[in-house]
């Protein structure tokens, strides 16, 4: 969610109108049964069950890695491996920026590098964003969110890639 959204719930891309959490499409939100405008009015908590739905509907499966919930989120299945989009696509002019080694083929590789460099990064600011609101006190509708969510086994990456002591 960091990596995509910066966890913040009503970030729009300007290019593509992806919005929220994960970045949802407006054809992913329709599938979803909203719109990425009602998402854009969500809190944090309130978009969590959309993608706990969107990860189940794209094949997450509890005890998922990083890896897998990015692929999800990026190709739409936690099972993408290889190349994912070639130069001239699209999706490759959307997420040119993952290409590292600038071949003109992004590979799922070279996007779970960025997004593993970036959670190694960031983990610390990510937990203190989903758990802590401005008064510096645990944000209840949040924690319930996050504590169904990993419940229902679709945000248990979190555990597996350091989120760890949070009590959940």
């Amino acid at each position: 969610m960091n990596f995509e959204s910066g966890v913040d719930p009503s970030r729009r891309n300007a290019v593509s109108g992806a919005t929220g959490l994960i970045q949802f499409m407006p054809s992913t939100a329709r599938e979803l049964g909203t719109t990425t405008d009602a998402l854009a009015r969500m809190s944090r908590a309130e978009q969590l069950p959309y993608v706990e739905r969107y990860l189940q509907m794209h094949g997450v499966k509890p005890g998922a890695n990083l890896e897998q919930l990015y692929m999800s989120v990026l190709s739409g299945s936690a099972s993408n491996t290889g190349a994912l989009w070639s130069r001239g696509s699209v999706q490759y002019t959307q997420n040119a920026g993952l290409d590292t080694d600038g071949n003109g083929v992004i590979t799922s590789t070279e996007a779970t590098a960025k997004v593993t460099s970036a959670w190694q990064r960031d983990r610390a600011a990510v937990y203190q964003t989903l758990n802590v609101n401005v008064g510096g006190n645990a944000d209840p509708a949040a924690v319930a969110a996050i504590q169904q969510a990993a419940r229902s086994g679709a945000m248990d990456a979190f555990g597996t890639v350091g989120l760890e002591g949070g009590g959940y």
